[in-house]
This record gives structure tokens, C-alpha cells and sequence, in this order.
């Protein structure tokens, strides 16, 4: 029975010889296919490829997929070492690694401790050009004012507008600027100059209006302090934090015009003035804020030595306060431009040439104001990679 079902499942000698001869390629394909796969990871180390390629030559239809993947290129040596070692993950990571070290990420020394980054403007002087400039009123040069033959206050603001820019202004305080020269301003610099406090209080306030460039400030703040004129009667007259454009620099700006004898004697007016002035000042630069002011003050010496002595301010044109007393400057105009102390002065000018004669009754007066940096540059240091960037001691 045995036999006989043995016989029942025997495969003729020539159909085994057959697939025999067949079975014999397809080994040799896959003993092949198996020897080109591990061979990259054996030159690699890297054991778990072989041991893969080895698993894989277990499965037939595994084998058979890999023996339709192209035969690999011959490797030229001189070609490798040219372009780095082989594509196997163990040493072209290391090349990659070795990239890195040597190229892209290079050691650099470490910024020292106590170090903090900071805004590279605030390791630079702020500089500008401050004046004080009484345009002589619209009201005087209309038919009937006080001075016949000159021309209008819309002319002579243009000619004054032209002065601004020439002596390369950039904030000023403007004393009798009256509602027409303040319109003819906004037409002719309106786009150039901010203006506080303009007509946006009234008719009185403009006469005293501050003017900064805004390529060169921002307005941060605004005020006014009533000030005492003829008579007494008291008139919003303006101050106005602006941080510079260029430095981040903040300093407040005041502009007054204490009142004349034109009306009567106004010495009383002209002291309770100046001591509202000197108060603010020192109100304003409690915190280490500059100020500067501006101003027709109707005084010399008198003006001058109680803002230097009651608030530490100097005068553009050299006056200053000390333990011996007030030292006013040599020459002295009734219109002033004086700072507090953090404040440098240079380039002092009280122009009286012919375009200023024919604008105003009063000289154009100017000067170069300083401020040291926020922070001492001599504290600093740069990123030793990236240059524009400041480190400073905290």
C-alpha cells in the first residue's frame, strides 16, 4: 500500500531533471543578489545590513525583487577620497560631523559674562542743530502796524522757512508765530516739521509753538505750563519730550517769551516767570532727562543766572554756574537757548545777516547741542561673528 502511493506521488526522472535545471539560475541569481547587497555594508561596519541581506536571501520572492535592482557602479578610489567616504550611514556621518566641526559651526570665544546685548544706537552721540528764533509777529508788518515797509508775515515766514533749512535746523522754539505765519509754515514745511502746539489751542498758544524735524524726532509727550505775560495774564506755553530718530535719544524741549516793558513795567512778571520755567526744568530732569530751552526772556544777566544757579543750566553761547558763583557769557542777546548740564554746546551763531534783518527785528540764534551715548562704547565689545551686534557690561 505504501509502495504503491509512493509510486502514486513520484515525479517522473526527466520533468525532475527539468526543474532542476531551471532552480539552478534562479539560485545562483539569488546567491548574487545577496553578495551585492552586503557588500557595501560590510565596507561600511555595519553589521545589521549583512544580517539583513542575509535574512533576506531566505524569502524567494525577497530574493527575486532584488535581483531586479541595478548592479552597482564600480567605485573609483581616487574619485572617493576626492568626495568623501562612502554613502554607508556610519562614516558619512562622521564626514558630515566633520563638516560641521571644521566649517560651519567654527568654535568662537564666548561673550564674557556680565555682558548684555544692547542697541547698537545707544553706544552713539545724539547731535542736532537747536534754535530759538522770534519770527517778529504778523501783526506788526499789516497795514497799520508798527513797521511800515516791511514785507508780509506770509513773505518773511518763506524767507525764514529757507533760513531753517540753511542752518540745518532741527527742533526750534518760534516766539510771535501768529495763525497766518503758521499757515503759511504748514503749507511750506508742514510735511518736514511737527508743530506743538499749533493752532490746536487757540490763537494765543500758537505765538509759541515748538517745531521739530520728523526725519529727526518723534513726539513722545506734549504739555503746556501757563506763563505769566502782560499784565499777568497767564498763556499756555509748550514743552514736548522727543526721542531722536537716529539714538533713541529722549530730551524735553521748553519755548517761552517772557513779557517786555512794552506795556507797562513787567520785571515782576518776567521774575514769577523764570521761576515757573526754573521749576519745570528741574521737574523734567529729575529722572536724568535732558532739557533745553528756548526763548526771547526779555533779560540778560538776570534771566541767565537764575536758571544757572536754580537749575545747573548752560548757555549755548558759554555762560555757567559754579561753586563761585554765576558766570554769564560775554555777549548777551534777550533771546536765549540754554541746556542742562549733560548737554554740550558747539557752534554758536546769532545770525543778523541781510535775510534776517529783512525777516524779523530779532537775531536767528543757533547752535550744535551734544549728548554723550546711553551707554559708554568703551564698555562694549562686538559678537565676534556677527559685528553688528553690541555686547555691553550690564
Amino acid at each position: 500500500m505504501g509502495n504503491e502511493s509512493e509510486r502514486r506521488h513520484a515525479l517522473p526522472a526527466g520533468r525532475l531533471r527539468a526543474l532542476q535545471n531551471a532552480a539552478l539560475p534562479i539560485a545562483l541569481l539569488v546567491i548574487v543578489g545577496v553578495i551585492a547587497f552586503a557588500t557595501p555594508a560590510l565596507r561600511s561596519g555595519d553589521a545589521e545590513s549583512v544580517n539583513g541581506a542575509a535574512r533576506s536571501s531566505e524569502d524567494t520572492g525577497q530574493a527575486q525583487r532584488e535581483t531586479k535592482r541595478p548592479a552597482r557602479a564600480k567605485v573609483d578610489k581616487k574619485s572617493e577620497r576626492k568626495s568623501g567616504p562612502p554613502a554607508g550611514p556610519g562614516k558619512n556621518l562622521a564626514f558630515q560631523a566633520e563638516i560641521i566641526r571644521g566649517t560651519t559651526f567654527e568654535k568662537l570665544p564666548p561673550i564674557p559674562a556680565g555682558f548684555v546685548r544692547v542697541d547698537p544706537a545707544s553706544t552713539r552721540p545724539t547731535s542736532f542743530h537747536v534754535s530759538s528764533f522770534n519770527l517778529l509777529g504778523h501783526g506788526h508788518t499789516v497795514p497799520g502796524g508798527n513797521r511800515k515797509g516791511w514785507a508780509s508775515g506770509h513773505t518773511r515766514m518763506r524767507w525764514q522757512v529757507s533760513l531753517l533749512r540753511a542752518h540745518d535746523v532741527s527742533v526750534a522754539g518760534f516766539q510771535e508765530f501768529q495763525a497766518p505765519q503758521f499757515n503759511t509754515f504748514q503749507a511750506v514745511a508742514g510735511g518736514e516739521y511737527g508743530v506743538f502746539p499749533g493752532l490746536s489751542m487757540g490763537q494765543a498758544p500758537v505765538q509759541n509753538s515748538i517745531v521739530w524735524r520728523s526725519a529727526d524726532w518723534e513726539l513722545v509727550e506734549a504739555a503746556t505750563t501757563p506763563i505769566p505775560y502782560f499784565d499777568g495774564h497767564r498763556i499756555p506755553m509748550p514743552h514736548v519730550l522727543l526721542r531722536n530718530v537716529a539714538s533713541g535719544q529722549e530730551v524735553w524741549f521748553a519755548n517761552y517769551h517772557n513779557p517786555a516793558d512794552a506795556h507797562g513795567p513787567a520785571g515782576r512778571w518776567r521774575s514769577m516767570a523764570t521761576s515757573i520755567e526754573t521749576a519745570l526744568v528741574n521737574r523734567l530732569s529729575a529722572d536724568g532727562t535732558p532739557v533745553v530751552m528756548t526763548g526771547d526772556f526779555n533779560e540778560r544777566t538776570e534771566f541767565f543766572c537764575r536758571v544757572a544757579t536754580g537749575a545747573g543750566m548752560l548757555s549755548a553761547n558759554g555762560g555757567y554756574a559754579d561753586a563761585a558763583g554765576c558766570h554769564p557769557p560775554a555777549r548777551m542777546d534777550v533771546d536765549w537757548i540754554v541746556g542742562t548740564e549733560s548737554l554740550a554746546f558747539s557752534d554758536f551763531v546769532a545770525d543778523r545777516g541781510p535775510l534776517v534783518s529783512r525777516s524779523t527785528d530779532h537775531p536767528m540764534v543757533r547752535s550744535l547741542a551734544t549728548l554723550a551715548p546711553r551707554v559708554d562704547p568703551a564698555d562694549c565689545m562686538r559678537h565676534p561673528a556677527h559685528k553688528e551686534r553690541i555686547y555691553c557690561r550690564k
